[in-house]
């Protein structure tokens, strides 16, 4: 294979979108693609085919969870595609996510799908995945949103809009060459997604039994866990602050599902119009009346020292430091079963009018490693396999900065591939 190094254009000429290479062409896509093409010839209504809904195409590209059907379910009604096309949802939000893909694998070459989508197909002019790169582009999909029509709820991307769109194309080579960069780029990602998958399912599966007692250190196994009432290790705390009108207020919330904490802003007591707010402490643990069903609850660390809450939010702090690690019990409130004990403990019709009740919530019980030792042991563990994953996130992040950058100078030559 020759090796592929990256150039800086040096000799361009002025078009509409920039200054582009003056080797390369200035072209509409409509001059380049068959767009929504009819189906070529019938087939018998027991023959098998591939069906695409929209749910199965990802947000980056990906193609998944493909159907088999008789052709007879997809035969009226359904779009139409074969193998090398590109699929691009018409309605928003699905648009602005950058849903959208490159057909590949179709039984017997052809399949059918959700006719949310619109399908481009290349000609020879034009290799598939380059065509494709451009459809995922951050300058198609902006462009895309502000041309979309209808009512605010579902509106959509005009086929027009794509057969207008401008593109500077590169000669068949150096579009192979772009293609090739690119997909090393994307195999990076996809080792990196599916290491990321790996480790956060090893962090389950680690929570699944050291937080239950089902997984044990050795030197403890011969210690049975010990069931406690939460009123016995928690109690409730309240620090109201006295408030003027330009008192700074620096206010957090929490995120659903174990998100955690997050910082709101700072606005002075004036701005915020109330009166009822507390004071947190790091080592406090807070839950939301409101959203605690939802997995929003979680320990204050040192970040968020001196913030203030709402009356929307119900602090407990520890009262049996010599039972309870406080992190040891932040790792359980991020399990299902504890938002069961909260939702068990709110009281209401429905359960988005659900209001957390701090005293019942007291009266449950929980079971706990008896050492603070082997409490604090699995804390280290999880809190590891935590960094390990935050790690591999930012490591993804960086990746998607670097492609998406990357991609935007090969695909308007700023940057060039030589062979």
């Amino acid at each position: 294979m020759t090796a592929l190094t990256l150039n800086a254009s040096r000799k361009t000429k002025k078009t509409a979108i920039g200054e582009i290479p003056v080797d390369w062409e200035f072209r509409r896509l409509e001059e380049l693609v068959q767009l929504n093409p009819r189906r070529e010839k019938q087939l018998s209504d027991n023959k098998v085919v591939s069906f695409v809904p929209m749910a199965s195409v990802t947000e980056d590209g990906k193609l998944v969870d493909v159907h088999s059907v008789p052709f007879k379910k997809v035969a009226n009604g359904f779009t139409y595609f074969q193998n090398g096309d590109v699929l691009v949802a018409k309605i928003t939000p699905c648009f602005e996510n950058g849903k959208g893909t490159l057909v590949q694998g179709m039984i017997g070459g052809i399949g059918f799908g959700s006719t949310e989508f619109h399908v481009i197909r290349p000609s020879s002019k034009i290799h598939t995945q380059f065509l494709f790169y451009h459809t995922v582009s951050h300058r198609f999909r902006a462009r895309g949103v502000s041309s979309m029509t209808g009512s605010a709820g579902q509106k959509r991307l005009p086929a027009e809009y794509i057969s207008a769109y401008h593109i500077a194309l590169p000669p068949l080579p150096e579009q192979r060459g772009i293609v090739d960069v690119l997909e090393a780029w994307d195999r990076a990602i996809e080792r990196g997604e599916k290491l990321l998958a790996a480790k956060q399912q090893l962090k389950q599966g680690l929570m699944q039994g050291l937080l239950t007692g089902k997984t044990r250190f050795k030197q403890f196994r011969t210690e049975k866990w010990k069931v406690y009432r939460l009123s016995d290790l928690l109690e409730r705390v309240f620090r109201p602050v006295t408030l003027s009108n330009e008192t700074p207020l620096d206010l957090i919330s929490i995120r659903r599902r174990a998100g955690g904490l997050f910082f709101r802003g700072s606005v002075t007591a004036r701005e915020f119009m109330t009166v009822d707010l507390n004071r947190i402490e790091a080592g406090d643990f807070l839950v939301s009346k409101r959203q605690v069903t939802h997995g929003a609850l979680a320990m204050v660390r040192k970040d968020f020292e001196g913030m203030h809450v709402s009356n929307e939010y119900v602090i407990f702090r520890c009262r049996a430091s010599d039972k309870l690690h406080l992190p040891f019990f932040d790792w359980l409130s991020r399990s299902p079963r504890m938002w069961h004990m909260a939702y068990l403990a709110s009281n209401g019709v429905h359960i988005e009018k659900l209001i957390f009740d701090a005293d019942d919530f007291l009266k449950e019980k929980i079971s706990l490693p008896p050492s603070l030792v082997e409490q604090q042991k699995i804390v280290e563990v999880l809190e590891a396999s935590d960094a390990e994953i935050r790690l591999l996130e930012r490591e993804l992040a960086v990746l998607h900065d670097q492609k998406r950058g990357l991609m935007q100078k090969l695909l308007t030559g700023k940057v060039r591939v030589r062979g």
